[in-house]
């Protein structure tokens, strides 16, 4: 999917999701846009720009070598965590960070939680797999309760 452009989600305040192809980063984000094409001076309040585009560099080396060149937006996250700051929820990409493949626009997004009992670690993740594989947004939380 190739990313639209972000402006009309500031009105909209439609949930975006994305992993980055920053290789030691893999969160997948999640958030309303409060802020688009915004300025490196700007980003730079709210994340280190100059080191997370350095590091995504060497994952996509066709990246404009100068971060200050680049277009931001301003994620707002979403987190349950209500003793989390709002300052700390928010956060500064460049869309071309974003792994094209992982980007997802999310409108009546609804949390299901399923349990599974696997006898491996690496079951899970092969269901998770297969999962993502349907483009259906899910991550890992392992409790470990031994009984």
């Amino acid at each position: 999917m190739t990313i639209p452009n972000l402006d009309p989600f500031v009105k909209s305040k439609t949930v975006i999701k994305f992993i980055t192809k920053r290789i030691s980063d893999p969160t997948e984000w999640s958030g309303i846009v409060l802020a688009a094409s915004v300025d490196y001076s700007i980003a730079e309040q709210f994340t280190d720009v100059q080191t997370y585009h350095n590091a995504v560099r060497q994952v996509d080396p066709t990246l404009d070598e100068d971060y200050k060149r680049m277009t931001y937006f301003i994620l707002k996250i979403n987190n349950e965590d209500k003793s989390v700051n709002e300052q700390s929820k928010l956060y500064a990409f460049a869309v071309e960070w974003i792994n094209e493949a992982t980007f997802k626009q999310c409108s009546n997004f609804t949390k299901y939680e399923i349990t599974l009992y696997l006898d491996e670690a690496t079951s899970v993740d092969q269901v998770i797999n297969i999962l993502r594989s349907s483009n259906i947004n899910c991550f890992k939380s392992v409790d470990d309760q031994k009984k």
